[in-house]
This record gives structure tokens, C-alpha cells and sequence, in this order.
């Protein structure tokens, strides 16, 4: 069923939209964290 959402304007949403399957895509990773041992504030 359809809803007016302004006057002239409607639209409808049907369930099997609302969720799609796709592939998620990753271009720039950045890694953050601690180490308990290794060389300080000496970047390679």
C-alpha cells in the first residue's frame, strides 16, 4: 500500500528492499594498537 508522504508525492516500500546481499568493498585499512616489546620511535 502506498503513502502519501506530500500532497501529490507517494511511496511504497516493500520488504525484499530493504535488505540486500551485496559484497562490501575495503580500499584503506589503518591499524591501531599496543605492543608489550619492539624498538621505540624508530619507524621503517
Amino acid at each position: 500500500m502506498a503513502e502519501m508522504i506530500l500532497p501529490g508525492t507517494y511511496i511504497e516500500v516493500r520488504p525484499e528492499g530493504l535488505i540486500v546481499p551485496s559484497r562490501v568493498s575495503v580500499g584503506t585499512v589503518g591499524v591501531v594498537g599496543t605492543a608489550s616489546k619492539g624498538p621505540v620511535s624508530n619507524p621503517e
